[in-house]
């Protein structure tokens, strides 16, 4: 009996949110070769996997929430062994990417599909105005956590930021600390361009 060793990894094109799902073999991706993916329908390049000198995996894959690159390294006992597993934003905590056989990936794809849509259940004239604004939020936030300057005061900084409606909240997934971004209105965000850090605290 020939066991085959094949994973499909699938994630959305964040240019124009169709699914990317591809299949990868054992030796499809050498320390020299990485494996390239291509969205399908807008044939934009995307993400990469490539291999570390330790023989595990890094895989670069593009975020439909933050519309950045997040860069992931994957043990390769653990890429292979593990069944069905996911990878999120960084940012947001959303799942961006799954590795797995090809039916649980698309699965997921299509769960993920229905999570977005309710999560954005709103009429069109709300849905624009808050979209414009909390992606404004988000790059402002990624540029204050780039400069080091968002982080926990408990040290740890396993920060997951989550999206509700108008409200954007940042959590220390270690300590428990957070704070509420609210994003009701333009003065919102300028009252957020203005902040030169976040620090979070343990309430």
């Amino acid at each position: 009996m020939i066991i085959e060793h094949k994973k499909t990894w699938g994630y959305k094109c964040p240019h124009c949110t169709g699914d990317v799902v591809e299949d990868m073999g054992l030796f499809d991706v050498t320390s020299y070769q990485p494996l390239e993916s291509s969205c399908p329908i807008c044939k934009t390049r995307l993400g990469t996997i490539s291999k570390d000198k330790n023989g595990g995996y890094i895989v670069e894959v593009p975020c439909y929430v933050c519309q950045e690159a997040h860069v992931f390294r994957i043990p390769q006992k653990l890429f292979w062994n593990r069944p069905l597993f996911s990878l999120g934003c960084t940012l947001s905590g959303y799942d961006i990417c799954y590795f797995g056989e090809n039916s649980e990936v698309e699965e997921s794809l299509m769960l993920l599909n229905d999570e977005i849509l309710k999560r954005y259940e709103m009429t069109d004239e709300i849905l624009d105005e808050c979209d414009d604004r909390i992606r404004q939020a988000l790059d402002i936030l990624q540029e204050i956590a780039s400069g080091g300057n968002l982080f926990c005061l408990c040290g740890k900084n396993k920060l997951q930021v989550g999206l509700e409606g108008t409200r954007i909240t940042i959590r220390c997934s270690t300590c428990g600390a957070f704070e509420i971004i609210k994003m009701e209105t333009d003065e919102d965000l300028v009252r957020l361009q203005n902040r030169k850090s976040i620090v979070l605290v343990k309430k």
